[in-house]
């Protein structure tokens, strides 16, 4: 059995122009922010919903901007008393 060279797998820097890696940037944080808009959408629509329900405003739904407030939420309905309402 022959043992094959590993100088194929090795991978080559391209060389990028600065305006090149400027577009790269720039499509990369245009995916980014996409992705963050729809994640923030599917966060905060069933918070707008569920929060009226146990008892909190709203509004407290636009906290789903910050990812871990989400699961700040979670907890604290999760664990709410059933039937008790501020």
């Amino acid at each position: 059995m022959e043992i094959q060279p590993l100088d194929q797998f090795v991978v080559t820097p391209m060389r990028m122009s600065a305006a090149q890696l400027a577009m790269l940037w720039l499509e990369i944080s245009i995916q980014i922010t996409q992705l963050a808009s729809v994640a923030l959408v599917l966060a905060a629509i069933p918070l707008w919903r569920i929060l009226p329900r146990v008892g909190y405003s709203k509004w407290w739904a636009l906290s789903a901007a910050f990812p871990p407030a989400v699961i700040v939420w979670l907890w604290i309905i999760g664990f709410r008393p059933k039937g008790h309402r501020e």
